[in-house]
């Protein structure tokens, strides 16, 4: 895994590079379907697995990368694990002229995947608005 801290700084260094940072915040499991409970908790199985072989300083790299969030970074909470759903992300981006988008992070297959995925389906349906991804 890249060290995100790294990859942070760098980004950071450059002034036309924005940096968002996302969590999932699941909603009340009352209120969520029984289909989303279903793929979380096979998810989840699995990010457990690859997050045992992890090691510890890598999580404390992301860790200690967004508890050093700079003012001008944005924090989004997201309910799904796609950054795209449910977020003012998108128009954020397209309101700022953003076509790149590199995803990094330490649930690959959850978050980053997600979004990734959404992003590329935005390309390739009728959506006007075009983005490069960038998985790192």
């Amino acid at each position: 895994m890249i060290n995100i801290t790294l990859l942070i700084e760098s980004a950071r260094r450059t002034t036309t590079i924005p940096i968002f940072y996302t969590a999932i915040e699941m909603l009340d499991l009352k209120y969520e379907s029984s289909a989303w409970l279903y793929t979380y908790n096979k998810l989840f199985a699995i990010m457990q697995q690859q997050q045992q072989r992890r090691s510890i300083s890598e999580k404390r790299d992301l860790s200690l990368a967004i508890n050093r969030k700079k003012e001008e970074e944005m924090a989004i909470t997201k309910h799904t694990a796609s950054i795209f759903i449910g977020t003012d992300f998108e128009r954020m981006i397209r309101n700022t002229g953003i076509t790149t988008i590199t995803f990094s992070g330490i649930a690959i297959e959850l978050g980053v995947e997600s979004s990734a995925r959404d992003a590329l389906n935005r390309i390739l349906s009728c959506y006007s608005f075009r983005y490069r991804v960038i998985i790192r």
